[in-house]
């Protein structure tokens, strides 16, 4: 399977915005989640990061299906976030944070899943915690695994190629990103805060990813996937 694949890239493409970068499958970059099941590969094919249903993040050596670190989360349902700050953070679904890199104070940092298999923060081209998995050969592998990974946008609208929407009962974006990240169908999404359209929070998922527009309060976003 090709690293980029063709629609997906011209998909993203098609949105002039901080989306572009999501093609890079072996890079979490600021505002960016993985949600349950979404994943990082490392562009050599050798080693992902998953973000699995148990709570648990976890990196394997994809030679071997062997566990090479984890954040031993498991049982703490969430998700894990690049912060525009430079800190790695997992949060439950109350926006409660369980586990971190304690790599905070550092805008722009980002989270590269490398072909060596070693983890790594980086603020620039300098690295500030990293997972110490590091191997001179992983053997190899054919690159059958999908990546995905869900951008978010404060303060912009998506309007447009809704196919769906909800009501929230909690005014969270994260929820609605979440949603957006477990349906194929869905490649955006907008979520809107109470008092815009009624007394409750909505979710509008979308089969496009339309243009954006700044909207204070709102949060739009994006699934990438191979």
């Amino acid at each position: 399977m090709k690293k980029y694949k063709a629609f997906a890239l011209l998909s993203i493409l098609a949105a002039v915005s901080t989306e572009a970068s999501a093609i890079d499958y072996s890079t979490l970059f600021q505002n960016q989640i993985l949600f349950k099941g979404q994943r990082l590969v490392a562009n050599g094919c050798l080693s992902r990061l998953e973000m699995q249903s148990d709570g648990n993040l976890v990196l394997y050596d994809l030679s071997s299906g062997r566990a090479l670190w984890a954040s031993n989360t498991v049982g703490r349902n969430g998700y894990t976030i690049m912060q525009s700050d430079g800190n790695l953070v997992m949060y439950n679904w109350n926006n409660v944070p369980f586990w971190s890199t304690n790599t905070w104070g550092h805008k722009g940092g980002h989270l590269v899943m490398q072909d060596d298999a070693n983890l790594v923060v980086y603020h620039n081209s300098t690295p500030l915690w990293a997972s110490n998995t590091n191997r001179e050969s992983l053997g190899s592998t054919t690159c059958d695994i999908r990546a995905s990974k869900t951008g978010t946008e404060p303060n912009w609208d998506r309007p447009g190629g809704d196919y769906v929407h909800y009501k929230m009962n909690t005014a969270n974006y994260s929820h609605c990103a979440y949603w957006c990240s477990q349906d194929n169908q869905c490649q955006a999404f907008t979520y809107v805060p109470p008092g815009v359209q009624g007394n409750t929070a909505m979710c509008w998922l979308k089969n496009t990813i339309p243009a954006k527009t700044y909207a204070p309060g709102m949060v739009s976003g994006y699934v990438a996937r191979e």
